[in-house]
């Protein structure tokens, strides 16, 4: 029997190079909805937009422990000692004063593993609003968080129970320069998630 996996990104331009430049080749199902088989997996790709309405979508349904579910997309890294463009894995995803510790435990040993080279022991906060102020950056940065995005703590929050990786790749440093910095590393950041969701899958 195939396993599924689920793979969200909150933007079209993110998904790009999985869907297009990739071995994995995907039928379209809508513009934001996308299906593909390869080495016993079911593989989905849904495009939910920006926020907290991710959470919401309707497409994401009877999920159990036989799925695997991947939040894919770039965020801001606030930490220094991270480079731009790195994929990273964070190890708790926090919002206002809530925080969830994630578990990133796989039965399937090569996931396990690749999972554990992109783990960094620092976590990221999800926002409502784009981070545009390295102050307050610094501010998260101070509380143990590298990264911050506007997704991954509410698909956590409501799939706590499902296996859930939140893969993320870092375009900007949160500051006023950041719009800027997201469009021109968009594209390659693209690449990136996709190399990265490949090895994760690919046996």
């Amino acid at each position: 029997m195939n396993k599924n996996i689920i793979i969200l990104f909150a933007l079209k331009k993110e998904a790009n190079s999985l869907l297009n430049q990739s071995i994995l080749k995907f039928k379209s199902y809508s513009k934001n909805e996308f299906f593909c088989e390869y080495n016993n997996y079911n593989i989905t790709v849904l495009i939910t937009g920006i926020g907290n309405k991710s959470k919401n979508d309707p497409r994401i349904i009877n999920l159990n422990n036989n799925n695997l579910l991947i939040k894919a997309g770039t965020c801001a890294i606030l930490d220094d000692n991270i480079p731009i463009l790195t994929p990273i894995i964070p190890q708790f995803v926090g919002f206002d004063k809530k925080i969830i510790k994630l578990e990133l435990s796989f039965p399937d040993s090569k996931v396990q593993n690749r999972v554990k080279l992109l783990v960094i022991n620092k976590g990221l906060i999800t926002v409502k609003k784009p981070l545009l102020n390295k102050k307050k950056g610094q501010e998260y940065l101070n509380k143990n968080f590298a990264a911050c995005d506007m997704e991954t703590f509410y698909l956590i929050e409501k799939y706590k129970n499902i296996p859930f990786i939140p893969l993320l790749v870092g375009t900007d440093r949160g500051d006023k320069k950041s719009i800027i910095s997201f469009i021109k590393s968009l594209s390659k950041a693209s690449e990136i998630l996709r190399d990265e969701i490949i090895k994760i899958i690919k046996k």
